[in-house]
């Protein structure tokens, strides 16, 4: 195990908005180095600044793709998405 490569984080609906977190600047110190957000339920959109993979879907009425829009085109969003 190579802890010196870092971690990578994933979540689903809250659990997706605490990797939302984790991915940006708050999550800053921790050696995040990737993150996967599942149907992230969340009203604030910091920005990811490691590379991440999102999902969401059209029929989610509980954590619909507005979500997902807001911190995947948040200023400053790592590119690699």
């Amino acid at each position: 195990l190579d802890t010196d490569a870092g971690v990578g984080v994933a979540g689903h609906s809250m659990g997706g908005q605490a990797t939302v977190y984790s991915s940006s600047a708050a999550g800053a110190g921790y050696s995040i180095k990737t993150a996967v957000m599942h149907h992230a339920y969340t009203h604030s959109f910091p920005a990811p600044q490691v590379p991440f993979l999102a999902f969401t879907g059209a029929q989610d009425t509980t954590a619909p793709p507005l979500m997902t829009h807001g911190f995947y085109e948040a200023e400053g969003t790592n590119p690699a998405k």
